[in-house]
């Protein structure tokens, strides 16, 4: 007979319902927590009163929600940063794992421990408290820090660089050299942890992509889109952070291409982040943009769902080519192809399953392919039915919630 085992998963910078009839849109770390909890384990999921996404403190009764007898998260108190790369954000991180320590120290203790990366200040409390008490610690590889630091820091830190990562690249060697597994979004991000991990690379290691709960989508509506797309109307939309990373001059330059060749385009921007503003300004001019900001999820899903191709707009760097973010799973959910900007995993990930079209050199040559790829949707319909419902079975496949953290939560129980 099974045993049932204590989890604590540390994760919090994904959205947490914030109350029991919550119906939030659950990333990872509440999939997950969800799919532990559905097998009779118990599950302590510590995550935070502020939220990343929306840059708020969360409207809360008390720091502890019990979802259901087995699912309870923990608050931990953030103070509130307005900018994703900030020293706010970096006290923000370095004031909860502080608390953290504080309160795991006189916690009841988990069987195993899962600690989202980054945080590493946080992971590196979890390993430590892992090791002190003797339960096990599998560390979930989210991001490629610090080697990524440098290149987010503003102009005039950039000098001082490696001095600023010098502790993260201690806490990185201390975690990944003292954790018991390792899982990550792409087998990149496990190869990645290597270069810290040295003498601990016999741990049991496996890659899970981040997964998606399955849309009901149906043939009607695929076809009502087709119709659209044959009298030469398309919408596209992006879902995600605003930050940084995201270049949408690049689409800019296929959309205004397609708007002189014919087509009548819609963009809905789904999402808020620094580069917010910047960008809403840039584009006012632009009559086929929709910046909606942050939307909750019925919202969300209306305007995925309309949508007949999902965008991802961002510039190439070292981590982004290894990772599959999670918004390729979600498009597919919908039955949306996708047209990507993105080399490395997830280019390679489109191209070998069929779902999307290749846009990673901002040219003409790559502007007249796309515009051919669209005339061929325009004048059979039925090529855009065929695709859509393609990218519904490779999200049934690849990306379903359900299968995969069932095989996520089976995997962990071999450790």
């Amino acid at each position: 007979m099974k045993k049932h085992k204590n989890y604590w998963i540390i994760g919090v910078g994904d959205p947490t319902p914030e109350s029991k009839t919550d119906t939030v849109r659950l990333f990872r770390s509440g999939l997950l927590a969800k799919t532990l909890a559905e097998q009779k384990n118990n599950v302590l999921w510590y995550s935070t009163n502020f939220n990343h996404a929306t840059k708020t403190h969360r409207k809360l009764a008390k720091n502890t929600l019990n979802i259901t007898d087995q699912l309870s998260i923990y608050y931990l108190y953030g103070i509130p940063y307005k900018k994703n790369v900030s020293v706010t954000r970096i006290l923000n991180h370095l004031l909860l794992s502080v608390e953290f320590l504080i309160v795991g120290l006189f916690s009841k203790k988990p069987q195993i421990i899962i600690l989202n990366y980054p945080t590493i200040e946080l992971s590196f409390v979890g390993v430590l408290l892992a090791r002190l008490f003797k339960f096990k610690s599998v560390i979930d590889v989210r991001d490629l820090w610090p080697d990524d630091l440098i290149s987010v820091l503003p102009e005039k830190y950039q000098q001082f660089g490696q001095y600023i990562a010098l502790p993260y690249q201690t806490m990185a060697k201390y975690i990944f050299q003292n954790c018991d597994a390792i899982t990550g979004v792409t087998p990149s991000y496990i190869k990645w942890s290597e270069k810290y991990s040295k003498q601990n690379n016999n741990i049991p290691k496996k890659a899970f992509h981040l997964s998606t709960t399955v849309q009901s989508i149906n043939e009607k509506l695929i076809h009502d889109k087709s119709e659209l797309i044959k009298k030469g109307l398309c919408k596209f939309c992006f879902s995600g952070m605003l930050g940084n990373s995201v270049n949408l001059v690049k689409y800019v330059t296929l959309f205004d291409f397609l708007e002189s060749q014919g087509w009548s385009l819609s963009v809905d921007i789904c999402g808020a982040g620094d580069k917010y503003d910047y960008y809403k300004k840039a584009f006012s001019n632009k009559q086929y943009f929709k910046f909606h900001g942050f939307l909750n999820l019925k919202d969300l899903q209306n305007v995925i769902k309309y949508s007949h191709f999902g965008i991802v707009p961002y510039f190439v760097s070292g981590s982004l080519t290894k990772n599959i973010p999670n918004k390729i799973g979600e498009y597919l959910s919908y039955g949306l192809p996708i047209i990507n900007s993105l080399k490395g995993e997830t280019n390679q990930f489109i191209v070998n399953n069929n779902v999307g079209h290749s846009y990673l050199n901002d040219n003409i040559e790559t502007r007249c392919n796309i515009l051919k790829i669209f005339e061929n949707y325009k004048s059979s319909p039925e090529l855009y039915i065929h695709n859509a419902n393609h990218a519904l079975s490779i999200h049934n496949d690849k990306f379903n919630s359900e299968k995969v953290y069932l095989e996520y939560c089976n995997w962990l129980n071999t450790i």
